[in-house]
């Protein structure tokens, strides 16, 4: 690729990261760019279009479904002693047994 088609190609992606800002896509840099290469390989937009909302629907629900996980409260919480060390034996200080 010779220096003239790099600045087009350049030129293209600055103008394809602004139509994506307009569109408010939240798209970051690399994969718009991902996406217009994968364009240019052949692959039809609509169903990449449908691939990127489909993932980003699946994100949602995840986190969704990780932010309704209770947390698992530990045995300090709960009372149960059965994890905490068992208390030392009891010595008199005078020595005696």
């Amino acid at each position: 690729m010779d220096e003239s088609e790099e600045r087009r190609e350049s030129e293209a992606m600055e103008i394809f990261s602004e139509i994506s800002g307009l569109l408010n896509t939240g798209l970051k840099q690399e994969s718009l760019a991902a996406l217009v290469g994968l364009c240019e390989l052949g692959v039809n937009p609509e169903a990449l279009a449908q691939v990127v909302k489909d993932l980003r629907a699946e994100k949602k629900q995840m986190s969704e479904a990780d932010a309704h996980v209770p947390d698992v409260p530990g045995p300090a919480s709960t009372g149960d002693r059965s994890l905490q060390p068992a208390p030392r034996s009891s010595r008199k200080s005078d020595g005696s047994k």
